[in-house]
Formats: C-alpha cells, sequence, structure tokens
C-alpha cells in the first residue's frame, strides 16, 4: 500500500503536494508553547507577514491533491518571533497521536464513525492508521525537531483509505513533545472534504461551524460538559466519550482535565439552567 501511496504523490519529497493545487489556501497549524503546554493555532502563510490567528482547534482540509490524498494542512512553529507563544528548545521532537475513530459528518453530527479510514505517513515512518474503535488512541511517530532558534515547517500526507466516498470527514489528533517537559496539546480536529461540489464545501463549512460551536461554551457554565447549556445525560454521555482526555469536550468542572470529578459536578449541577 504504501508503495501506491507514493506513486499517487508523486515527487512530494522534492516538490509538496500543496504547490501543486495552486488555487488552495496554505493555512496550517501553529503551533507553540504557552503555560508549559502546547497550544495551536492558524496561520496564513498565503498572506504577507504570515499572520496567525491563536486558540483555533479546528481546522481545515480536502483531499484531491492526488487521488484521495492531501499534506495540507501542514504543522508551523514560529521560534523566536516576538509575540509568538515561547518556542520549543532546539531539538525537540514534535510526535503526533490520533485519539479517536475516523468520523463521517451526516449533516448534524460527527456521532457516526466512517466506513473509510484514514493513513497518516511521512518518509521512512511507518503507516498510522485511524482505530477502528472510537475514542481510542494509535501513537504516532515523530515528525519533525525543532531548529536552533525553537522553530519548524513540517507536512506528513493524509490519505483516506477505500472506499474514500465523497463527504466530510474529522481527524481527531493531539501533539506532544520529547523531553517531558512540555505537556501535549488538547485534542485538535481536522475537517476534511473529500469532493469538490458545492454541496460539499457548504457540508464542510457546516461541519466547522458545529466543531467550533461545540468548543466555545464550555467554562461559562459548571455542570455543562458538551457546551449546550444544559446539565443532563447528554453530559454524562459527553464526560464518557473523552474520558481522561484534556477537554474541553466533558469538562464539567473545566479543570483541564476530564475523569471522576466531571461526573460529580454534573451531579451537583443536575437540571441546573446555564446563565
Amino acid at each position: 500500500m504504501r508503495h501506491a501511496k507514493l506513486v499517487m504523490l508523486g515527487l512530494a519529497a522534492i516538490a509538496p503536494v500543496h504547490a501543486a493545487a495552486g488555487t488552495v489556501p496554505h493555512r496550517d497549524v501553529e503551533v507553540g508553547v504557552q503555560g508549559g503546554r502546547i497550544v495551536t493555532g492558524l496561520i496564513d502563510l498565503d498572506t504577507p507577514g504570515n499572520p496567525v490567528t491563536t486558540g483555533v482547534r479546528v481546522f481545515g482540509g480536502a483531499f484531491g491533491e492526488a487521488p484521495d490524498l492531501t499534506d495540507d494542512p501542514g504543522f508551523n512553529a514560529r521560534g523566536g518571533t516576538v509575540g509568538a507563544p515561547t518556542p520549543f528548545a532546539p531539538g525537540t521532537l514534535i510526535a503526533f497521536d490520533i485519539v479517536d475513530s475516523l468520523r463521517l459528518w451526516d449533516g448534524a453530527d460527527f456521532d457516526q464513525t466512517a466506513p473509510s479510514t484514514l493513513t497518516v505517513f511521512l518518509g521512512f515512518n511507518p503507516d498510522i492508521t485511524t482505530p477502528a474503535i472510537p475514542d481510542s488512541v494509535v501513537g504516532g511517530f515523530n515528525f519533525v525537531a525543532a531548529a536552533s532558534n525553537g522553530g519548524f515547517h513540517q507536512h506528513f500526507v493524509y490519505f483516506l483509505d477505500e472506499p474514500a466516498s465523497e463527504g466530510v470527514y474529522r481527524l481527531a489528533l493531539r501533539l506532544r513533545a520529547s523531553g517531558g517537559v512540555v505537556q501535549p496539546s488538547e485534542t485538535f480536529w481536522i475537517v476534511f472534504r473529500q469532493g469538490d461540489s458545492p454541496a460539499q464545501i457548504e457540508a464542510q463549512s457546516a461541519a466547522i461551524a458545529y466543531m467550533n460551536d461545540l468548543l466555545a461554551p464550555p467554562g461559562a457554565c459548571p455542570g455543562d460538559a458538551d457546551g449546550d447549556g444544559a446539565v443532563n445525560f447528554d453530559d454524562i454521555t459527553s464526560i464518557l466519550s473523552h474520558w481522561l482526555t484534556p477537554g474541553p469536550l466533558g469538562d464539567a468542572n473545566h479543570d483541564g482535565a476530564v475523569n471522576f470529578d466531571d461526573i460529580t459536578e454534573v451531579l451537583v449541577r443536575w437540571l441546573e439552567a446555564c446563565p
């Protein structure tokens, strides 16, 4: 399978896939360190000055730069840039983990596991494929090392495995750093589109908006683990679905972890109305 993917990718090691796409905006995951934890944002590499939007955890992508394949978004760290998050120590290795099965947008949510899987690969590293079991973790590989100024720029390749049908898919990732000093990132998501029809573009936009809406509310209402403005059975479900993750989904008491304390918070606040 690896050989077939590399044939479709062509000479990506020499000429990155995103360069061939031309009209596709080059917007990558901006990575840094803040408060001792890896944080993510969005960097626009097509705009002069490469502006960054901080705090972004939902990103877009589209298969099709080669059949069922893309290398966007990539990962960037602005080492030593004034106003940027703290850079990584030189030589720090950055790795990823896949923390959920590949999910399929049904027009309302991502509750459905996709019939396809998604495989990540880069160079001579082993292929890493999304798990079949929801909310399980597959460890990835070190994909880049921080330069002498603490920065880096790297793309790995995302391949949508057969049946690779048209649709909108959600990949859940987490980043971690070598050395044990910096804590892993919170979960972040890439919402990929397979297909360029107006309907698929609209569906991807709706799916990204849905994910951002989920992330926005937690923190204002104790006990509300899913951000729907109520404290009820849905919050228990959210806690169990995101068990032992950093949140914010499932984090009912907003302490940065999903565990028994969140169940206690829901029970204490049971059926309370949020502001």
